[in-house]
């Protein structure tokens, strides 16, 4: 009975403690009145491989950074208070020189990397947000790119002029609700597979 009890306890604080201070909800606010400052701050307090989901809430501002969800940071969710007054933003385009050569020699950001916010993790939910890549007419210069499976996108404008949205892998699944994406030139593309649902006003 003993060990029973001691293996329920082990697997119950194994489940309920999803980030390093044991906590499933954060609040990150630029002025300093949440749990942190900086969404990638609030992200990489997430547990590795998490199997509850954490919520973190971003109060109003503009959070410039360049903002990445990690593989290993499952089921998390970022809710904004305001779509129009919580705003992850960034410059980055293709062809723009990195500040230093990067381990790969590579001296200048590809499409690929030049994301405003890239999901890595499956089971991650986008709400309440803008997401924007205010680098303007220079070519390609992506604001969301997701490379995971099973990621829900709600209530979010995702902002910028080419390339704004980026699926680019193939055999995963990605739900976008009442979001609104702007751009000019292939702003929605790549190879994953995309729902997408316009809510209608009642008459």
């Amino acid at each position: 009975m003993k060990y029973i009890l001691t293996s329920f306890l082990l697997i119950t604080a194994f489940l309920s403690a999803q980030t390093i201070d044991n906590k499933l909800a954060l609040t990150v606010a630029k002025d300093g009145s949440g749990d942190f400052k900086t969404i990638q701050e609030a992200i990489n307090n997430v547990k590795d491989n998490s199997v509850i989901r954490v919520v973190i809430t971003i109060k109003p501002g503009i959070y410039t950074e360049k903002l990445v969800i990690p593989s290993t940071k499952t089921f998390i969710t970022l809710k904004g208070s305001d779509r129009n007054k919580s705003v992850i933003s960034f410059n980055d385009y293709s062809g723009k020189p990195l500040r230093e050569t990067d381990t790969s020699g590579k001296t200048a950001f590809g499409t690929s990397t030049s994301y405003s916010f890239l999901i890595q993790a499956n089971d991650c939910t986008l709400e309440n947000l803008t997401v924007e890549n205010t680098a303007g007419r220079v070519g390609q210069a992506v604001a969301l790119h997701i490379k995971s499976d099973r990621v829900i996108v709600k209530n979010c404008n995702i902002l910028g002029n080419q390339d704004t949205l980026y699926l680019s892998e193939g055999n995963v699944r990605t739900y976008f609700e009442n979001c609104f994406i702007n751009g000019t030139t292939d702003f929605i593309f790549g190879a994953a597979t995309a729902y997408f649902i316009i809510a209608q006003s009642k008459v």
